[in-house]
C-alpha cells in the first residue's frame, strides 16, 4: 500500500518531466530545420516533414522513458546521466534514419542527425540549468551557512562536494558551502578542484580551520586506515575546535559499477573508524573447510555476538544452522535477517539453556556437529547484583549444553569466554573461569572444545561506547567511575571472525581435546580520554557543554594525557593478521569440579549472595593462578566501572 501511494505521489512529477522532454525534443527538431534551411521554416515544410517529426518525437520520448530519465531528479546530472541521455538520443536517431530508409522519406539525413545532437545538448543543458536555478534561488534565501572543509580530493572527496552542493547533508535547511580541500598529494596541493582551492596538506588543517572559519569537516580519505584517520582527527581537534566531523564511507555489498551517487554514504564519524580493526574477509578457506556442509548451532544467537556469528557462519554454506536463544524479539530479528541471506536450512529454538531436559531433546533432534556457545550473562554489574541468576544461567547453563553436546556426538564445542577470567577479581570473572573449567573437564577426543576470551566489544548491547553516547545525547553528565582505567576494544565483526578462526585452528588439530585462546584486542584507551573524544565528536566541549562526573575525591594520574587522544604516535604501523593467541592452562580435578557443579545445582537457591561468592572462590581454588601468571598480556586490564562492562543479549 505504501509503495502504491509513493508511486501515485510521484506520478505528477513524471508527467511534467515527460512534457518537458517532448518540448525539448520538438525544439531540437525545429533547431535542426532552422539550421539546415537558414531559418526559413514554413508551415508547408512542416506539413511535408510530418512523418519524420512524429517518428522522431515518438522514438526520442520512448527511448528516454526506456532509460527512465523521466523518473530521475533533475538535480542529479553527473557523467553517467549524460551517457544515458546520449545513448537514448542516439538510439532514437538510428530508429528515425531506419524508418526513413524503409519508407523512402525525401529528407536529408543531416537533419535527422542534427536533431539528435540538438536533443542531447538541450536536455543536458536544461538539467544543468535547473541545478543552477536552484542554487541561485537558494543563495537568495534567508538560511544559515556552514563553511565546510573537505579532507581528501579523490572519488570520496568529489562525492562529498556533490553532497554539499546538492543539499544532501544530514542537517537540512542549512547551506553547506565547501571553502577548501586539503590533501597530502603534492600534485593537487595549491590547485583548484571544482572551483575550490586545495589549501594545503593534512598538517595545515588547524591553520585552515582558523583562517576559513570552518564549521564542519568531512573526512573523504580514499582507503583511509584508522591510524591515518586518527591523526587527522587529532589535527581537527587541535585548539579545542568543537567541529562536527563527518566521514564519507563506501557502502558494503555494492559492485564496482555502482553509480557514485549510490556507492558512498555520509555519516557522523564514529569511534570504530579510529580503532585498528581488520575487516573480516568474505571467504576464509580454513573456516569454510570447517563449516561447509555441516550442522552448526549457536546458543545465544539473538545477542550482539551471537547474531554476528550467525551472519558470518551463513557465508560458508552450512548444512543447517540452529539459532537458540530465550529472547523472543531478537531471536525473530536474527532469523528474519538470516532467512533472506542463506541457502542453508535454518531453525530457531526459543528456550533456556538452564533446562537440562530441553537441551537434551534439542540436541538429540538437531544433532549439531559444531556448537558455538555464546549464551550467558556478560555484564559485570548484573553478575554482582544477581549472583544466583548469573551462576544458574552461566555455570549451570553451560554445563547443561556441554552434557547434551557430548551425548549427541558434537565434534567441536566453542565457548565464548571473557578476559575477566584471566584474573578472577570479580563475580563475573569467577563465573567465566568456572565455565572454562567445565569446558576443559568435559572435553574428549570425540568432542574437542575450546574457550576464546574477549574484552570490550564495540556495538555490543549496553557496552561502554553505547552508554557514553546515550549520556552525551541526553546532555550529560557523562558518568565515569574509574577514569584512568585503560580498555581495549574490538568490533563485533572482528570478534566473531576471531572466534571462527580459533575454532578452525582447533578443528585442524585433531590431537587436542581442549585449547584456550585469547584475542589480541590491540592498544588500550583511557576511559576518560574516550569520553572526552566522544563529546568532541558530537560537537561539544568537554567540561563546558557536557560535564564529566568523576568519582568523589578523584586525583588525576600524573602521566595521564591531558586531552582525548588515541596516542596515535604509539600505534604500530602494522598489526599481525592472526590475532588469536594461544594461552597456557592448568590441569584441573575433573571429579571435584563435577561434584562442585552438582552441589551448586542442588543448593544454589538456598544460599545468599555472599555464600555464592564464597562457593565460587572455593571452586576456583589456587590452581588458576599459575596459569594466569603464565598467560601473555594480550587482554586489557579489567575496570571497576560497572558502566563500562560489555554486554550482549542474555540467553
Amino acid at each position: 500500500m505504501r509503495q502504491a501511494a509513493d508511486k501515485l505521489k510521484s506520478l505528477p512529477r513524471s508527467i511534467i518531466a515527460i512534457l518537458l522532454l517532448v518540448i525539448l525534443v520538438a525544439a531540437s527538431i525545429l533547431l535542426a530545420l532552422a539550421f539546415r534551411y537558414d531559418g526559413a521554416v514554413t508551415l508547408r515544410l512542416l506539413q511535408r516533414l510530418q512523418p519524420f517529426i512524429y517518428t522522431q518525437l515518438l522514438a526520442s520520448i520512448g527511448c528516454l522513458m526506456l532509460f527512465r530519465l523521466h523518473t530521475m531528479p533533475w538535480r542529479y546530472t553527473g557523467a553517467r546521466m549524460v551517457i544515458r541521455i546520449t545513448l537514448a538520443c542516439m538510439i532514437a536517431t538510428c530508429i528515425t534514419v531506419l524508418c526513413g530508409q524503409i519508407f523512402q522519406w525525401r529528407i536529408l539525413r543531416s537533419i535527422m542527425l542534427m536533431s539528435g545532437i540538438f536533443s542531447i545538448v538541450l536536455i543536458v543543458s536544461a538539467r544543468h540549468a535547473w541545478r543552477v536555478f536552484r542554487r541561485v534561488i537558494l543563495q537568495n534565501e534567508e538560511v544559515s551557512q556552514k563553511n565546510v572543509l573537505i579532507v581528501g580530493t579523490g572519488e570520496p572527496g568529489m562525492r562529498a562536494f556533490q553532497m554539499c552542493r546538492d543539499g544532501e547533508m544530514p542537517i537540512k535547511g542549512v547551506r553547506h558551502v565547501p571553502l577548501a580541500f586539503v590533501d597530502d598529494d603534492l600534485e593537487v596541493v595549491f590547485r583548484n578542484i571544482c572551483g575550490i582551492p586545495v589549501e594545503g596538506g593534512y598538517a595545515d588543517i588547524p591553520r585552515i580551520i582558523a583562517a576559513k572559519n570552518i564549521h564542519e569537516i568531512i573526512l573523504a580519505v580514499s582507503g583511509g586506515v584508522p591510524v591515518l584517520l586518527g591523526q587527522i582527527v587529532q589535527l581537527c581537534m587541535t585548539g579545542n575546535n568543537n567541529i562536527p566531523i563527518y566521514i564519507v564511507a563506501e557502502k558494503e555489498g555494492l559492485g564496482a559499477d555502482q553509480d557514485a551517487n549510490d556507492r558512498w554514504r555520509l555519516r557522523k564519524l564514529a569511534v570504530r573508524d579510529l580503532l585498528l580493526d581488520e575487516i573480516p574477509p568474505r571467504d576464509d578457506e580454513t573456516v569454510r573447510s570447517m563449516i561447509e556442509g555441516r550442522r552448526v548451532m549457536v546458543t545465544g544467537g539473538a545477542g550482539s555476538m551471537g547474531s554476528e556469528l550467525c551472519q558470518q557462519i551463513m557465508r560458508y554454506n552450512p548444512e543447517q544452522l540452529v539459532i537458540l536463544d530465550v529472547n523472543e524479539n531478537y531471536l525473530f530479528q536474527t532469523f528474519d535477517e538470516a532467512s533472506s541471506a542463506t541457502r542453508a536450512k535454518l531453525a530457531i529454538v526459543a528456550d533456556s539453556i538452564v533446562d537440562q531436559e530441553r537441551m537434551e531433546i534439542i540436541f538429540s533432534r538437531f544433532q549439531p556437529q559444531i556448537v558455538f556457545h555464546a549464551a550467558g550473562y556478560k555484564n559485570r554489574l548484573i553478575a554482582e547484583n544477581c549472583a544466583e541468576s548469573a551462576v544458574r544461567n552461566n555455570v549451570l547453563g553451560t554445563d547443561s549444553v556441554l552434557g547434551a553436546a557430548g551425548r549427541n556426538h558434537t565434534e567441536l564445542f566453542v565457548h565464548l569466554s571473557s578476559d575477566q577470567a584471566k584474573e578472577v577479581k570479580t563475580v563475573l570473572g569467577m563465573i567465566k573461569r568456572i565455565e572454562e573449567m567445565s569446558v576443559q573437564a568435559q572435553s574428549t577426543k570425540t568432542m574437542r572444545s575450546i574457550s576464546v576470551r574477549f574484552g570490550n566489544i564495540l556495538g555490543a548491547y549496553g557496552g561502554v561506547v553505547s552508554r557514553l553516547n546515550t549520556q552525551i545525547e541526553h546532555g550529560g553528565p557523562v558518568k565515569i567511575y574509574d577514569p584512568d582505567t585503560q580498555r581495549s576494544f574490538i568490533s563485533v565483526k572482528a570478534a566473531a571472525f576471531g572466534m571462527l578462526k580459533a575454532a578452525s585452528e582447533a578443528w585442524e588439530k585433531k590431537d587436542e581435546a581442549f585449547a584456550l585462546f585469547t584475542l589480541d584486542m590491540g592498544w588500550p584507551i583511557r576511559i576518560r580520554s574516550l569520553a572526552e573524544m566522544l563529546i568532541r565528536l558530537h560537537g561539544f566541549e568537554p567540561g563546558k557543554d557536557i560535564t564529566i562526573a568523576l568519582p568523589e575525591g578523584y586525583v588525576k594520574t600524573q602521566n595521564a594525557p591531558e586531552t582525548a587522544q588515541l596516542v596515535m604516535d604509539e600505534i604500530p604501523e602494522t598489526v599481525q593478521r592472526d590475532r588469536i593467541v594461544r594461552v597456557p592452562f592448568a590441569s584441573i580435578d575433573t571429579d571435584l569440579l563435577r561434584a562442585n557443579v552438582e552441589l551448586m545445582r542442588l543448593s544454589l537457591h538456598k544460599r545468599s549472595s555472599e555464600e555464592i561468592c564464597s562457593m565460587l572462590r572455593e571452586v576456583i581454588g589456587k590452581a588458576p593462578e599459575e596459569a594466569v601468571k603464565a598467560a601473555p598480556e594480550a587482554s586489557s586490564e579489567v575496570s571497576a566501572d560497572p558502566d563500562i562492562s560489555a554486554v550482549t543479549a542474555n540467553a
